[in-house]
C-alpha cells in the first residue's frame, strides 16, 4: 500500500473546506451555507461565491488516472485543467495515495483514480481515470448525498454527512472502515490471521466498495484521515479515532492491541482531549487543536 501522495490538485478558487485539517464547525448544513453566501445557493448558478469552484487543474503522478484527465500513464509537470468535472460547482477536493474525492455543490461526491480496494465508492474495483458519483444503495437515489464533507486516506474515503453522522469505505485491513462490532482498547474483530510477526498480514476486515456508516458515531462537525487511521471531532469537542494504531496514532493509551490484531475498527475517544475546535491527520499521527 503506498503511504505517500504522489499527485496534486490545485482549486482555482481557494476553498475553505480542505480535508484533512478540519475546523469545528467548517462543516456547515446545507442552510448554514447559503445563508453565509447570501443569495447564493450551492446547486445555484452564480459561481461569485469562493466557497464554490469550477476549475479544477491538477499535475504530478497519474499512473491510475488520479489527476482525472481520462488518461493514465500521463504525467504532468505543469497545472493542466482536469475536465472531467469542468462547470460542476465543487465545495472541497481531498487526494489519497492514488485516488481523488470531490464534494460537489449538491452535496454528492465524485471519485477518480486508483480502485482496487474500493475507495472510489462505485461498487467495483476497477480504476478509473474519470469522475464518477460516489453510490449508495441505501439511500433511494442510489448515490451518497447530504455530504458536508470529505476526506481520503491512503486507501480509504470518508464523507461526513449533514445529519452528523460519517461514511467510509474502501480498503480495511486496519479496521479504518470503522463499521465493526462493539470494541475496546484491547479487542477487536480485525484479527490478523497470519502468524505474528509475519510481514504478508492478512485480516479479517472486508473492504468495501460501497460507503458503510461509522459505528457509534453522531453529532460530528469535522473528519480527518491517515494513512490507515481515522479522526472524527464530535460537537462536544471531543475528538474519536479508529484504525491503526502500531504507532499510537489513535491516541487510546495503548499501542498493544491484542495478540494478533491489526488495529480498531470502531471509534475509540482520544484520551485527555476536550474543547477541541480542529483536527488533522498525518500519515502515521495525529493532531488536535483548542483554544
Amino acid at each position: 500500500m503506498v503511504l505517500a501522495m504522489t499527485m496534486a490538485l490545485l482549486l482555482a478558487v481557494a476553498s475553505p473546506a480542505m480535508a484533512g485539517c478540519q475546523a469545528k464547525g467548517a462543516a456547515t448544513t446545507q442552510e448554514e451555507r447559503t445563508t453565509k453566501r447570501g443569495a447564493t445557493n450551492p446547486s445555484a448558478s452564480s459561481t461569485d461565491s469562493p466557497e464554490v469552484v469550477t476549475t479544477l487543474r491538477a499535475w504530478g503522478d497519474n499512473f491510475d488516472g488520479q489527476l482525472g484527465g481520462g488518461t493514465y500513464d500521463n504525467n504532468r509537470t505543469r497545472p493542466v485543467e482536469d475536465g472531467g468535472l469542468r462547470g460542476a460547482k465543487v465545495e472541497a477536493l481531498a487526494g489519497g495515495a492514488s485516488h481523488t474525492l470531490a464534494l460537489k455543490g449538491d452535496g454528492t461526491v465524485s471519485a477518480w483514480g486508483y480502485n482496487r480496494d474500493g475507495e472510489l465508492g462505485n461498487g467495483t474495483n476497477e480504476d478509473s481515470p474519470t469522475p464518477g458519483l460516489v453510490k449508495d444503495f441505501r439511500d433511494p437515489s442510489g448515490r451518497l448525498s447530504g455530504v458536508r464533507a470529505v476526506a481520503a486516506g491512503s486507501s480509504h474515503s470518508l464523507a461526513l454527512k449533514e445529519d452528523g453522522t460519517v461514511r467510509a469505505w474502501g480498503y480495511n485491513q486496519y479496521g479504518q472502515l470503522g463499521n465493526g462490532s462493539a470494541t475496546n482498547a484491547t479487542e477487536t474483530k480485525c484479527e490478523n490471521t497470519a502468524e505474528r510477526g509475519d510481514p504478508q498480514v492478512v485480516s479479517s476486515c472486508a473492504d468495501s466498495p460501497t460507503p458503510v456508516r461509522v459505528g457509534g458515531l453522531d453529532g460530528v462537525e469535522a473528519i480527518a484521515a491517515g494513512a490507515s487511521h481515522a479522526l472524527a471531532l464530535k460537537e462536544d469537542g471531543t475528538v474519536w479515532a479508529w484504525g491503526a494504531n502500531d504507532l499510537g496514532q489513535l491516541g487510546n493509551g495503548t499501542k498493544a492491541l491484542g495478540t494478533n490484531t491489526l488495529g480498531i475498527n470502531t471509534p475509540l475517544k482520544v484520551k485527555d482531549l476536550g474543547g477541541v475546535e480542529l483536527v488533522v491527520a498525518g500519515l502515521l499521527f495525529s493532531f488536535a487543536g483548542s483554544k
